[in-house]
């Protein structure tokens, strides 16, 4: 947004969590999501990417010298987001960069959190709970806990649920929803709606009607 205040000309790009997670589904397709995206804390400024960035931002400022009333382009809005976007993803340190940069993620997932994860995948569609998933991992709760915050970022239980989302969110844009919305969210265990649509528009940035829309 652009905008003055007290005869000083600003110019703000918010980049959100949720912003940086859709437009990295753009770039690699949805599978990346659930990978809980981590940036480190702390961003060098002197390193390649760093200075890719700085230098972005400084060639920005010099060429947003004219009158900040002019900015209201959405287009040339929406292609300066999207460029930081991308250089953020790819040039800050964080847990999407190899796959954002085509390199293959190393990362040695524990045997039992795999278990886990392929009985989630296989049996998403019916009733799960913390204790039937760590009985066929094998593990405890704690232990599961910790194997899938260090391998996704996430709890198992919200691994879940980005796992249903995700299979309801395939079905919607390919129109395969049945009679409702609500309906085919319900089969997948969303029974409150208004929730259901939040957590859907948190993950994905748009609402299902507006997913819907796109497939049809």
């Amino acid at each position: 947004m652009a905008g003055l205040e007290e005869g000083i000309g600003a110019y703000v790009v918010p980049l959100s969590k949720k912003k940086l997670k859709a437009h990295a589904r753009s770039l690699v397709g949805e599978d990346v999501d659930l990978i809980g995206l981590v940036f480190e804390t702390e961003v060098d400024f002197t390193a390649p990417g760093g200075k890719m960035i700085r230098n972005t931002i400084r060639y920005m400022a010099d060429a947003l010298e004219a009158p900040l009333h002019e900015l209201s382009n959405p287009i040339v809005n929406g292609q300066i987001q999207d460029m930081l976007l991308t250089q953020c993803l790819t040039l800050l340190p964080n847990s999407y960069q190899d796959v954002l940069n085509g390199r293959s993620v190393t990362t040695i997932i524990p045997y039992y959190v795999k278990r886990a994860r392929d009985y989630i995948h296989a049996h998403a569609d019916r009733k799960l709970g913390l204790s039937e998933i760590s009985a066929v991992a094998g593990c405890g709760y704690r232990g599961l806990q910790r194997g899938f915050m260090d391998a996704y970022g996430t709890w198992p239980m919200n691994y879940l649920r980005i796992v249903r989302l995700k299979r309801i969110r395939a079905l919607l844009l390919t129109g395969q929803v049945g009679d409702t919305i609500s309906g085919t969210a319900g089969k997948w265990g969303f029974a409150h709606m208004g929730r259901f649509a939040q957590a859907y528009y948190d993950e994905f940035g748009e609402f299902p009607s507006e997913t819907l829309h796109k497939g049809s």
